[in-house]
């Protein structure tokens, strides 16, 4: 658990109170709209035009609500990507090791380089067209790391047609702009 050896007794004791929260986000919502259903239902038998009112009420709010979430949280999420486009990571790492340097801290033998860290995409697609996948694959070959330390991996259906030669054409076109 994340390098904290717990006694026993309270790693049980966590592990319960784990599985009683996950009952509860599991119960809490099944349990509220099965009530709001059956005020539904009530009203429907026995006051129709406030059922109607009800009804409109809360199909609004969750769809104005729908709205503000998707909008807002695109928003910062657009944001937030064009803030992290800006950095410049190495240099962010180097000005990290230069400070740990001036700090004393020595580098353990666990802590990797900038060169020795390799990402893996995993690029899965079923029935996509070639150039769409061209697409995607260009989108990463811009990359300043992608030659030294990007790995590609192609995951496709081996049920799909002609998948072996469509591989083997995106495989020998980008072999030489991925490690």
């Amino acid at each position: 658990m994340g390098g904290y050896d717990a006694p026993p007794e309270e790693a049980v004791k966590r592990s319960c109170l784990g599985a009683a929260y996950a009952r509860v986000c599991y119960f809490v919502p099944l349990a509220s709209m099965a009530t709001l259903m059956l005020a539904f239902f009530y009203l429907l038998f026995y006051d129709r035009p406030m059922c109607l009112a009800c009804l409109a009420v809360y199909m609004v709010h969750h769809a104005w609500c729908y709205l503000f979430h998707v909008t807002a949280f695109s928003l910062v999420g657009q944001l937030r990507i064009r803030r992290a486009e800006l950095l410049n990571y190495r240099e962010l790492y180097e000005d990290r090791l230069a400070q740990r340097e001036e700090d004393g801290v020595e580098p353990g033998p666990e802590e990797l380089t900038w060169e020795d860290v390799m990402h893996f995409v995993v690029l899965p697609n079923y029935k996509e067209d070639i150039d769409i996948l061209r697409e995607a694959i260009d989108t990463l070959a811009i990359s300043t790391v992608a030659r030294n330390q990007m790995g590609l991996v192609l995951a496709m259906e081996a049920r799909e047609p002609n998948v072996q030669e469509k591989a083997e054409e995106l495989l020998e076109e980008y072999r030489l702009k991925f490690k």
